[in-house]
């Protein structure tokens, strides 16, 4: 038999459902929902973010910016509500309804990873 990788203790972190869901005007600011998904057997951390539509992007609550967020093993991570999800500030262009941008997660262990996400 052969071990899954749960048992191998490997991280195996992916990004699902990244949206923005409002248009947003450029030079303006976007909020980005992303579920982050850690399929493997070992914890991971989310130490940022960045894309290239925005001159900055941050980790951000209601009460401020998040330094880290840990993904632990077989779990899910909602960045989805006021408590957690990412900030986009200083758009470099629009954001219309429809349009496709990549917002770069980066970890401690899996390194970046991109988040296809949609304006809705």
């Amino acid at each position: 038999s052969y071990p899954t990788l749960a048992k191998t203790g490997t991280v195996k972190v992916r990004p699902e459902n990244g949206r923005v869901l409002s248009p947003a005007p450029a030079g303006g600011k976007a909020t980005v929902y992303v579920d982050v998904v850690n399929n493997g057997g070992a914890d991971d951390t989310l130490l940022g973010v960045m894309s290239e539509v925005a001159g900055r992007a941050e980790l951000r609550s209601r009460d401020g910016t998040i330094d880290h967020i840990v993904i632990p093993a077989a779990t899910m991570v909602p960045l989805a509500s006021e408590d957690r999800h990412v900030q986009l500030y200083d758009l470099k262009r629009e954001l219309r309804e429809g349009d496709v941008i990549i917002v770069t997660l980066l970890l401690q262990k899996s390194g970046a990873i991109g988040a296809i996400t949609v304006v809705k």
